[in-house]
């Protein structure tokens, strides 16, 4: 990753420009899909190494904050179930696929529930329950079970969803 005099990010070598230093801020999102999130005026979006759009530089924010989720497993906070991009705009959430196609629309007011029984609030927090492919939604302060492909597992109707885990095993709560 190379930033120009002006700030610009890219990725260039010795022998080439991969991706024109053209953005404000260039993460790597994924090293084996080559995949990258790209930040300009504030927005966010994803292109591939062939600096070509993935993802439009429309959204807030792209990506989960992983420590509010510590023991949900979550290997990639920018991919959940390694294909589904957790994208927010204008305040509400919604997931993409790789290919930049709305998998779950981005209606939601924030994904995963936080609100276990815990101390610290963090340890039963959940977001996936991947014996389901789920991901937990929320709306109007109300919770349900989703896949990421929009298909309704539980209803959005629960006060709070939350799982704990005894001796390696993992039971989940849902509160109605």
């Amino acid at each position: 990753i190379v930033t120009t005099e002006d700030g610009k990010q890219g990725i260039s070598s010795t022998t080439e420009t991969k991706i024109t230093p053209q953005y404000d801020e260039l993460n790597q999102l994924d090293k084996n899909l080559d995949l990258y999130i790209v930040k300009n005026d504030n927005k966010y979006g994803v292109i591939n190494g062939n600096d070509e759009i993935v993802i439009h530089m429309e959204y807030d924010k792209i990506g989960i904050d992983t420590m509010e989720f510590i023991n949900n497993n979550i290997e990639n906070q920018y991919i959940l179930y390694e294909k589904y991009l957790p994208v927010q705009r204008d305040g509400k959430w919604g997931l993409m696929n790789l290919n930049g196609q709305i998998a779950l629309p981005v209606e939601y007011d924030s994904i995963g529930c936080k609100k276990g029984p815990s101390v610290t609030k963090t340890e039963n927090n959940l977001l996936l329950i991947p014996e389901v492919q789920g991901i937990v939604v929320c709306k109007n302060e109300f919770y349900g079970l989703m896949t990421p492909q929009g298909t309704k597992l539980v209803p959005v109707s629960l006060t709070e969803m939350y799982k704990v885990t005894n001796a390696g095993k993992n039971t989940y709560y849902m509160t109605y």
